[in-house]
């Protein structure tokens, strides 16, 4: 293990097991309280940092002849390979995209339950309204997720254009709808069989509306 990884991660250990030490049926509310809270930021920050050091491991993947550092990582630790893929993808979204969310997500002040939601909101907005709409779509839902869930953001997600640009939004929800209606006409038939006893056969497929 490299010394400058070994010692901090030795020492992290070290605080868990004096943690576990303390046996909580004792523990005021209070306490609780804050052992809960300090732990999730622990967690979001250990994954966040998993997640950083995992976008640039493709050596590791090389040295030891594994598809992926993610492929990799799945089986030194028994995991999921799919899940750990799906890390390593949005790894990298945080790396070259969403760096607002990728340094809230290093201190701790969003978990990955958040960063997941916040990541596919911004992934799924129309790639017209621009960087400068983007960056601020950005930041208005990391701000809101400090006192939102992933449940609240994903709908505060799908909507946040209707926060930060109204016009801009009606005009992406028009482009969405045209679209979907040359999806429906594409689709659209037709057809006639006759059964040779003096009826016939009708098949067709038509929009909803």
């Amino acid at each position: 293990m490299s010394s400058q990884y070994a010692e901090p991660l030795t020492r992290l250990e070290t605080c868990l097991d004096e943690i576990g030490a303390v046996n909580p049926t004792y523990r005021t509310i209070a306490e609780k309280q804050e052992a809960l809270v300090g732990l999730s930021r622990v967690i979001a920050r250990a994954q966040a940092e998993q997640q950083r050091i995992l976008t640039v491991a493709d050596d590791v993947a090389d040295k030891a002849g594994a598809r992926s550092p993610a492929a990799w990582l799945a089986v030194e630790t028994r995991d999921a390979h799919g899940r750990l893929r799906d890390q390593a993808r949005l790894d990298t979204a945080l790396e070259t995209r969403w760096h607002k969310l990728a340094k809230a997500f290093g201190r701790g002040e969003v978990n990955l339950a958040q960063v997941r939601v916040i990541d596919k909101a911004l992934t799924d907005l129309p790639q017209a309204v621009g960087e400068d709409l983007i960056g601020k779509a950005e930041t208005f839902l990391v701000e809101h997720a400090a006192v939102h869930g992933p449940r609240e953001l994903a709908v505060l997600g799908a909507r946040v254009l209707e926060h930060l640009a109204p016009e801009t939004a009606e005009q992406a929800e028009y482009a969405r709808l045209l679209a979907e209606e040359d999806r429906a006409a594409a689709t659209t038939r037709l057809s006639f069989h006759r059964r040779g006893d003096g009826t016939t056969d009708i098949h067709a497929r038509l929009p909803d509306h």
